[in-house]
């Protein structure tokens, strides 16, 4: 069933009593002020409904809070208002679609500031609704100017909000694996997604423990590195990344060529490639910090497909010190390697 202008939202609002507020509250401070991948979804969506405005909101026992939108001015003021003041909690509270053809006339939503000061004429919202079967907030599109929204409206921002949902579960998801990280890699990571048709996450990397400063260490001279055991399908584009910020490349296959690679020259940094069973990166590190002196204590960051538990305990055993997850940025692999040079 769709609420519309023939169909009130039933009364009550037991669930803003519900649970929900710590799942809300979790997932805005896992987006954060910003996401890329939440960003892009909602400009899709808006493209794909040629609407006003869409937003994405996310709603406690309280407050309605847009973590993105596309096509309007979001100020602080109208980021974060109370509930009340909002449509999207008749969505959450239905756990349906709601269509508005026209705010001004419709009963849920003639008397709010929004409408009332022209914000919102039409309104279309569908429930983001997790695996967990709580219902968090709302994807929403609207319009400037009344207009009569159809059934295939409604699937475009269903099909919007499951990859934004699927996004969102990931992230947490990674970021639980990553709070249980030993304490001899004492790292932390950042997320910023990339969206539809793209890899689902652009990872900041696992980053020692502690601030950076402002100045990039990469600045300081460049930097020779060891490449070892790189897939073919990652290396040249890695070694492009590598390139970008000045550094000084070898490229070997197989734990024999690396510990010959170290024996022969001292290397600021040491990446190794852990995506499949067949790279040989784990065994490679785990050789490398046998060596005698401080030549088996040079940093090592791996290259991962995944941050997930089974990948964090293979690093931590064969001694790694960072793990960057593919797809692998400029900025991500800069800010790793800083971090790694000022421990």
């Amino acid at each position: 069933m769709t609420i519309n202008d023939e169909a009130p939202a039933a009364g009550g609002h037991k669930w803003l009593m519900s649970s929900r507020s710590d799942e809300v509250r979790s997932l805005i401070d896992l987006v954060g002020s910003s996401s890329l991948c939440v960003d892009r979804l909602t400009r899709v969506a808006q493209r794909a409904l040629s609407a006003s405005g869409v937003f994405v909101s996310l709603i406690d026992g309280h407050f309605q809070t847009i973590i993105s939108a596309s096509g309007l001015v979001v100020t602080d003021e109208l980021r974060r208002t109370p509930v009340a003041e909002g449509i999207c909690r008749h969505v959450v509270e239905s756990v349906q679609p709601v269509m508005i053809h026209d705010a001004c006339a419709h009963p849920l939503s003639r008397d709010l500031p929004v409408v009332r000061e022209g914000t919102i004429a039409a309104y279309l919202g569908v429930p983001l609704t997790l695996e967990s079967g709580v219902t968090v907030g709302a994807l929403c599109a609207i319009e400037e100017t009344p207009r009569i929204w159809r059934a295939a409206d409604i699937d475009t921002l269903h099909d919007v909000a499951a990859s934004l949902l699927s996004e969102l579960e990931l992230m947490a998801q990674r970021r639980t694996s990553l709070s249980s990280m030993p304490d001899n890699m004492r790292t932390h990571v950042s997320f910023a997604g990339l969206g539809l048709g793209e890899a689902m996450f652009e990872p900041a990397g696992l980053l020692v423990h502690g601030d950076l400063g402002p100045a990039s260490m990469l600045g300081s001279g460049r930097r020779h590195v060891l490449v070892a055991d790189v897939g073919s399908a990652l290396n040249s584009q890695f070694c492009n990344l590598l390139s970008a910020l000045d550094c000084q490349i070898d490229c070997v296959s197989g734990q024999a060529s690396a510990l010959q690679a170290m024996a022969d020259r001292d290397y600021a940094m040491v990446f190794v490639d852990i995506c499949d069973a067949g790279c040989c990166g784990l065994s490679s590190a785990l050789a490398i910090r046998q060596l005698d002196s401080r030549k088996g204590e040079v940093p090592i960051v791996a290259l991962s497909m995944d941050s997930s538990r089974h990948s964090i305990d293979a690093c931590s055993k064969s001694g790694i010190d960072a793990l960057l997850v593919v797809p692998i940025t400029q900025h991500s692999l800069q800010e790793t390697m800083d971090a790694l040079a000022a421990r």
